[in-house]
């Protein structure tokens, strides 16, 4: 929660240095394929990044407001597969707990671009940036299987021209369930009378891969009285 609360801050807070003398067409939508890697926080695995990756892939379309905000929706899924016996800890070993899930997400994130980015510019082609917004996902083999996340995290542009872009990001996930480990703390069996959960401790899953878009133009509208 605090790494949210720092991106959101830079979001909000960071100044734009650079004029926005060059608009940008935003009668139009970036549209594009999205693949890479998902993995998961939670009492499986604490904090070792990119454990157990699998593979994750989908949708994403994005939405340039100005130079440095645009607006992106993705629709991605996921496989999460996590088992105790991948660590050396002699505790987990004898839980020995084994969970393999597939997750489809529904997203919408505000993207702020800390350099100009403009299409098939020869100057502000490229760009880091920071993302943040809401996400909805589905989960398989839970009671409450529809659960709301917090997205966010961060990424690189590159305009390859003024029709084609690519980006690489990592993002991570913030849930309100404690059961895609199905390790909730709650009503769990214990084993040799010892707590095999954490109690008030939700998992995360985060997302790295590349994604692909193309302009597609929009219909502008068009004024009635003008032939």
């Amino acid at each position: 929660m605090k790494f949210l609360i720092i991106i959101l801050t830079i979001i909000i807070a960071v100044p734009t240095t650079y004029p926005q003398s060059r608009k940008i067409n935003k009668s139009r939508i970036d549209f594009g394929p999205f693949g890479g890697a998902a993995y998961y926080y939670g009492e499986i695995n604490l904090s070792r990044p990119f454990y157990s990756p699998m593979p994750a892939g989908g949708i994403i379309a994005r939405w340039p407001l100005n130079t440095r905000y645009a607006v992106k929706g993705d629709l991605i899924t996921a496989l999460l597969q996590l088992n105790d016996n991948d660590f050396s800890s002699s505790y987990k070993i004898e839980r020995g707990r084994s969970v393999s899930t597939y997750i489809i997400e529904l997203a919408v994130m505000a993207e702020f671009n800390y350099l100009p980015y403009i299409e098939g510019s020869e100057d502000n082609y490229y760009t880091p940036y920071v993302t943040a917004g809401a996400a909805c996902f589905y989960f398989s083999d839970a009671p409450f299987p529809v659960q709301p996340a917090i997205p966010f995290g961060a990424g690189f542009k590159y305009s390859v021209s003024e029709l084609l872009n690519i980006s690489v990001d990592w993002t991570f996930r913030r849930t309100f369930t404690d059961r895609l480990d199905n390790l909730s703390g709650v009503g769990e069996e214990t084993l040799h009378y010892k707590q095999i959960a954490f109690f008030y401790n939700k998992d995360w899953y985060s997302i790295a891969g590349i994604g692909v878009t193309f302009k597609i133009p929009l219909k502008e509208p068009r004024c009635m009285l003008i032939n």
